[in-house]
């Protein structure tokens, strides 16, 4: 086993930005294994340089966007769509804050005990 190979972060920008514009949909794990590099270390370099988050910033808005798109006119199954939108933070169910403490005006009751 060989020394891990050495990335430049903003060369490995440019590659991803590249892939990005000449791939219809951009997975960031297709693109890791086509470009070279586990997902985990690209995720580390991601720390270290804006324009690398930027890239993967873009390819994601892409993806989203084109299974947004095509999910729903009905290019791609609607559930395969909605399973693979959660992937980008999206979500299905509802959540609500539901305040639960009560409040007695305590005057009423005691106008009744006299």
């Amino acid at each position: 086993m060989g020394r891990p190979r050495k990335f430049d972060p903003n060369k490995l920008a440019a590659q991803i930005n590249e892939y990005v514009d000449t791939h219809e949909l951009p997975f960031i794990s297709t693109m890791c294994v086509d470009i070279g590099i586990s997902k985990d270390r690209l995720y580390k370099l991601r720390k270290e340089c804006d324009a690398l988050d930027d890239s993967i910033k873009k390819a994601n808005a892409k993806c989203e966007s084109l299974i947004l798109q095509r999910g729903l006119t009905g290019r791609y199954n609607g559930a395969m769509s909605i399973f693979l939108l959660k992937n980008y933070g999206w979500t299905d169910k509802q959540e609500e804050d539901v305040d639960k403490s009560i409040k007695v005006d305590m005057s009423s009751v005691e106008e009744y005990s006299n």
